[in-house]
């Protein structure tokens, strides 16, 4: 670095960017090729990754380097984070209209994703009746859920499908 020291306190909110930016500079190979990506110094990609430094990505950089990182896990990183911040769940839409037999399978991933989730909780809740940040990391809650609401957004992108005519 140019020897800058930084010691900024960020807010939580602020924070969860750093987080998110630093794993989509990993999912593009690092901050070399990010930097050819968003059309920036090495040592600008870096600090939008510091946790101590108050630089951040802007929203034309942020989205070209997702668009490299399409498909790597926690994608899209930094949308993902912002929506976070603004109290939001991001979850992928249905790519086409539902076809024959889909119903049945999706109602089918719906009752098993949202039954995995729920059992998880009550495993956390079962020794104490209090979920922990323990339990959510070791029993990996925030991904069950995760699963559970992706399936029933897949279950509604088919119903908006249907009642906008795509079926």
């Amino acid at each position: 670095m140019s020897g800058r020291v930084y010691d900024a306190q960020l807010p939580v909110e602020q924070f969860r960017l750093k987080v998110a930016s630093k794993a989509l500079v990993k999912a593009v190979h690092g901050t070399e090729t990010a930097g050819e990506i968003a059309g920036m110094r090495q040592q600008r990609v870096s600090e939008c990754t510091l946790p101590n430094c108050p630089t951040f990505f802007t929203i034309d950089q942020a989205q070209a380097l997702e668009e490299a990182a399409k498909g790597s896990p926690g994608w899209p990183h930094v949308t993902r984070a912002l929506a976070r911040n603004h109290g939001f769940a991001l979850l992928p839409l249905p790519e086409s209209a539902p076809g024959s037999g889909e119903w049945h399978r999706t109602i089918s991933e719906v009752s098993r994703e949202a039954g995995d989730a729920v059992g998880k909780v009550c495993e956390a809740l079962a020794d104490d009746g209090e979920v922990t940040s323990s339990d959510v990391k070791q029993l990996d809650l925030l991904n069950e859920i995760d699963e559970a609401i992706a399936a029933l957004a897949k279950l509604r992108g088919m119903v908006v499908s249907v009642s906008e005519g795509r079926d």
